[in-house]
């Protein structure tokens, strides 16, 4: 008579659910943040209506637009 072995854990509970259909769980993938596209939006935004309330302060615009660019070639290098 061959003698079955008792299975131990929650796996054996697990199949026996709904949720078991489900695929078993991986490890997620780094995802950029998407709060870096928002705050590069919020810079350039500020920016130009920097630039329209202060008319004769274009140094401050171009500062503004100068570090907005930075900023996204910094988030492209990272991808």
């Amino acid at each position: 008579m061959p003698q079955t072995t008792k299975p131990s854990g929650i796996t054996p509970f697990l199949k026996n659910t709904p949720y078991s259909h489900f695929p078993p769980p991986t490890t997620p993938t780094i995802k950029k943040p998407l709060y870096h596209t928002h705050l590069l939006t919020l810079y350039i935004l500020l920016g130009f209506s920097t630039c329209i309330h202060f008319s004769t302060k274009t140094l401050l615009w171009l500062n503004f637009l100068t570090l907005g660019i930075l900023i996204l070639t910094n988030l492209q290098m990272d991808e």
